[in-house]
């Protein structure tokens, strides 16, 4: 009889937007981070400033109920700084991440030749 384990490293998913403000957004992410779970992702959850942590924390408990890993890492996405701080925060946290997904909503005139980091 031949006994088979499945030794590939564990699938990184970068969430940015699944703890947001805006209550869409919130709800998409929160959505995608839960899927990623489900099919056995552990997921890096970012949080921006004045996020509750009660919310970071309510969704960590969901992934783990999943069996997967999660993290929250901090990072205001409108600085440059900390949103280039974010995959490497990721890595120490739980691994490189194979899959990075940024949810986000914001209403404004904005198109693909106006829109810049500062304003997502």
């Amino acid at each position: 009889m031949t006994v088979s384990a499945d030794t590939s490293p564990p699938r990184i998913a970068l969430v940015a937007g699944a703890l947001g403000s805006a209550a869409d957004a919130a709800s998409i992410g929160r959505a995608l981070a839960t899927a990623f779970a489900r099919r056995g992702w552990d997921v890096a959850l970012q949080r921006s400033p004045g996020t509750p942590r009660a919310a970071a924390d309510a969704l960590v408990a969901d992934v783990a109920a999943l069996g997967r890993r999660a993290a929250v890492l901090d990072a205001d996405l409108a600085l440059e700084a900390d949103a280039a701080a974010l995959v490497a925060a990721c890595r120490a946290a739980l691994g490189r991440p194979a899959c990075a997904v940024f949810v986000s909503a914001c209403a404004g005139a904005d198109d693909a030749h106006t829109v810049d980091g500062a304003s997502l």
